[in-house]
């Protein structure tokens, strides 16, 4: 999926009240995007879950995504 379509994706879910994204996969941080991903989930101001086996997670994003 590219990044257009998750955040016209996300603007739909906003307008009807969605409060939570939960992101999966396969593995959701093999995908080049993936922090854009998670930051416009944020954005939007819902919740995100991101199930992973965490392997994939760059050090410096885990550091992040920890305070969030």
């Amino acid at each position: 999926m590219d990044l257009d379509l998750f955040q016209e994706i996300l603007k739909q879910a906003e307008e009807v009240g969605v409060i939570q994204v939960e992101l999966t996969g396969g593995e959701p941080f093999l995908h080049p995007k993936a922090e854009s991903f998670f930051e416009n989930a944020y954005l939007f101001g819902m919740s995100v879950t991101v199930t992973s086996n965490g392997i994939f997670i760059p050090k410096k994003s885990a550091e992040v995504y920890v305070g969030l």
